[in-house]
């Protein structure tokens, strides 16, 4: 495919978002390119409690490592990212500005 050099792919902690993953490193591998895993936080704007907020946060960041490790197996890079806001306009924003 000429003219992709990354993937995007947004997730969330479910099979779902695992399977998806896992088949977009897999097709990342045979285009030869990078892949961007990004999860969106939109907690803050119901959480009353930084605790359970910083808390809710390591979860993600440890579901993102699950990520990177796939590509790694892959041979794949996989860089990952957390970024708070309203998810269907933060994925938007992060493909435009990343691809």
């Amino acid at each position: 495919m000429e003219g992709v050099n990354r993937i995007v792919i947004p997730v969330e902690n479910t099979e779902a978002s695992k399977s998806a993953a896992k088949k977009g490193v897999i097709l990342a591998k045979l285009l030869g390119v990078e892949v961007k895993v990004i999860s969106v936080n939109d907690t803050h704007q119901f959480m009353a409690s930084v605790i359970l907020e910083e808390k809710l946060k390591k979860e993600v960041e440890q579901f993102l490592k699950e990520f990177k490790k796939m590509g790694d197996k892959e041979g794949v890079k996989v860089d990952t990212q957390l970024i708070s806001g309203d998810p269907a306009e933060e994925i938007v924003n992060y493909a435009k500005d990343h691809i």
